[in-house]
């Protein structure tokens, strides 16, 4: 500041007062708010596990301001710095913070604020943290896959690394997938796996790697591929004793492995509510306790895991028991001839498990099978086994006794008797029994006895209450144990009986004799079953053989009334069909007795040509027409050799003709059956000769009536 010098003018007085500023001359309080934060680092990027130190400078502010930071909003305590005086009288301020960073900084950002709370104004500047570390995964990374067999899997790699990966090698039980891809695999840019056509093989576990400048990383990652169920173990058969407890036992190999993927099925549809059904991994069980015969049988193991198909395998249950031999009528006796030229054939048939042996004893002394007229044929099918004992050269002193058959396994032993014996008549039939009714049929059922070792036929003789005389009826076919009786009269009142016959005679009626009582309904009554309608009281009066005489009177007066050219013709005319039928059946008897003899020895795998006589209900019978209750002759040996010219072929008769001899001698012809035994032969020797077409002279049709 300087003073001039003072000036008058007037009365005024004057002097100029000089002043020289500058900034210090400056006294005004003015309020500013910094212009901008700076923030300094002392590195752009560090390694994870390093510290950054951030230094933020506001320039100049006044009032001063107050410094403060923050990452990602997370407030950090700093270090401030003195403040200095700035320009514009205003002050410089300062605040530095130390982070000890890590891979989960990597792009955060660290604030610094500059807040004037006076002026109500803040400035702020950010810094984003680069971080340098090696691959890491994610919290997100899957690490198990699941896939379906001959399908696709995505195997996806979810990773952070700075700087970015550089590789992704895929391995797989220590060998490594190319890059490059292959035929069932690709490795896609994210560095995730991709394949396809899936197979149970791919199942397992696969291994990452990731690679930077930083380090590496490894995962790893399950592959789980499902597929449908395949039965690896089931023990068919399944074996148990009889009242034994087994498990079925079916292991499988699937994925995945369900609790309830097992069930069990039995193929006859029957209830399996008494087993007890359990699995356990990959293993089912069905127990079962106390067993029994009808639980045997094949079972059926089904597991469904939820991949198509179901898996499914039989397995049978063998229940184990002690031999059961049968014990049926027709094989408890067989007839063989006792002249040392025939054979005879027994049949033991037994039921058990395991596998049975058979032995024989004869009069309880066992049988040696060395010796030569002894042959044993077995066979066994499931569990129903038999022994063929074939004797040769039957001998009636040596032969005819009770052979014993065992039947033995590891659980027991059961035997039947069977008793070989001479050919002779049938043994009447018994049980005989109505079946059904209608007003003028019956339906009646029998069973038969043994035939004595020759084919039987069955006749049925009847008679209606308060009517003379009786009716017969041949039962067709001659092996049947049925038949329907017809030609009835409703509301009638019948007695019924039953016997059987052979070629060597009749047998006894049946049931001791005793009549069957049938009344018919009427033909307002409903037909079907009847009421219990048992055999009653045994007949009463003359039996059937008085009848015979009449009958042989009656013929001989018809013929000598109509000893006629119509009568020949007719009398031809049936001598023929009695011709062809005689033929047709010895030509059927001897097919089917080969066959038989060929079949039963294909069972066994051998051949035994020797000839042998079994009464089985099977055979083929000897045909013959029932005129009265008379025994049936034997035929002679000129009569078989006729008999085999019938059919201009050289065939075995069905039965051989020592048989007949023996019958003969069994039962010797008396002078009553003469007239009826020159019969037989007349009408042989007729049918022989139209059979062969000569023609017939009416003399000799008088003669043949006559006798």
């Amino acid at each position: 500041m300087q003073l001039g010098n003072v000036e008058k003018s007037g009365s005024t007085f004057s002097r100029e007062l000089v002043l020289v500023t500058g900034p210090s001359d400056n006294q005004l309080a003015v309020q500013f708010p910094p212009t901008n934060v700076t923030i300094l680092a002392n590195a752009s990027a560090l390694p994870r596990g390093d510290a950054l130190n951030l230094t933020c400078i506001s320039v100049s502010s006044n009032p001063p301001v107050n410094l403060s930071w923050d990452k990602e909003g997370e407030r950090l305590e700093g270090l401030a710095a003195p403040p200095r005086r700035a320009p514009f009288r205003g002050s410089a301020a300062a605040r530095s913070v130390l982070l000890q960073v890590s891979s989960c900084d990597h792009g955060q950002r660290v604030t610094c604020r500059a807040h004037s709370a006076e002026l109500r104004e803040t400035v702020s500047s950010f810094y984003r943290l680069n971080v340098l570390y090696r691959p890491e995964f994610l919290g997100e990374q899957v690490l198990v896959v699941t896939a379906v067999e001959q399908g696709e899997a995505l195997l996806p790699v979810s990773v952070s690394a700075n700087p970015a990966p550089e590789a992704f090698n895929w391995t797989f039980r220590g060998y490594r997938l190319s890059p490059a891809g292959g035929p069932r695999h690709r490795i896609l840019s994210s560095g995730a796996l991709h394949l396809w056509n899936v197979t149970r093989a791919d199942d397992g576990l696969y291994q990452l790697h990731c690679q930077n400048s930083e380090g590496t990383a490894e995962a790893l990652l399950r592959l789980d591929v499902h597929y449908a169920p395949t039965i690896r173990a089931l023990q068919d058969p399944t074996e148990v004793n009889v009242g034994g407890s087994v498990d079925i036992v079916c292991t499988v190999d699937a994925n995945p492995i369900l609790p309830g993927m097992f069930s069990w099925e039995r193929l006859e549809d029957q209830s399996l509510d008494d087993m007890e059904k359990i699995s356990k991994g990959p293993t089912g069980h069905l127990q079962i306790h106390q067993a029994k015969l009808a639980q045997a049988g094949a079972y059926q193991c089904i597991v469904d895991n939820g991949v198509a198909p179901p898996a499914r395998g039989l397995v049978r249950l063998v229940v184990r028991f002690a031999p059961q031999v049968e014990h049926p009528t027709p094989l408890t006796k067989v007839a063989a001839a006792g002249d040392s030229t025939s054979s005879a054939t027994l049949h033991c048939r037994a039921r058990g498990v395991p596998n049975i042996v058979f032995t024989w004893t004869k009069n309880g002394v066992l049988l040696d099978l060395q010796d030569p007229r002894y042959t044993e044929h077995t066979y066994h099918q499931g569990g129903v086994h038999s022994s063929l004992l074939t004797i040769a050269n039957v001998s009636a002193a040596q032969d005819y006794a009770l052979f014993t058959c065992t039947a033995t396994n590891p659980l027991g032993s059961d035997q039947t008797n069977i008793q070989l014996v001479s050919i002779s008549r049938p043994d009447p039939p018994s049980g005989l029994k109505v079946v059904s009714l209608t007003p003028h049929s019956v339906e009646l059922e029998w069973k038969p006895g043994f035939d004595g070792g020759l084919p039987q036929r069955f006749y049925i003789r009847y008679e209606a209450l308060g009517t003379p005389g009786f009716h017969y009826v041949d039962v067709l076919p001659p092996q049947a144990t049925t038949f329907t009786l017809t030609g009835l009269q409703p509301s009638t009142r019948y007695k019924v009986w039953l016997l059987a016959s052979n070629a060597l005679g009749d047998s006894g009626l049946a049931d001791k004799g005793t009549q069957l009582p049938i009344t018919t309904p009427g033909l307002d009554q409903p037909s079907g079953e009847p009421e219990d309608q048992l055999p009653t009281e045994p007949p009463a009066g003359p039996s059937g053989l008085p009848l015979l005489p009449v009958l042989l009177g009656l013929g001989g007066l018809l013929l000598l009334s109509n000893a006629s050219c119509v009568g020949g013709v007719l009398w031809q005319r049936r001598l023929r069909r009695l011709a062809e039928g005689i033929s047709g059946k010895t030509e059927a008897e001897s097919e089917d007795r080969v066959r038989n003899e060929y079949e039963e020895s294909q069972w066994t795998g051998e051949q035994d040509t020797r000839s042998s006589t079994v009464s089985t209900t099977e055979a083929e019978p000897y045909y013959r027409s029932l005129r009265d209750f008379s025994p049936q002759l034997p035929l002679t040996q000129e009569e078989v050799s006729y008999s085999q010219g019938f059919t201009g072929e050289d065939e075995d008769m069905a039965f051989p003709g020592h048989l007949y001899d023996e019958a003969e001698r069994t039962y010797p012809l008396s002078g009553a059956w003469g007239p009826l035994y020159d019969e037989v032969q007349m009408v042989r020797s007729f049918a022989s000769a139209v059979k062969a077409g000569k023609s017939l002279e009416p003399m000799s049709l008088r003669q043949a009536w006559a006798i």
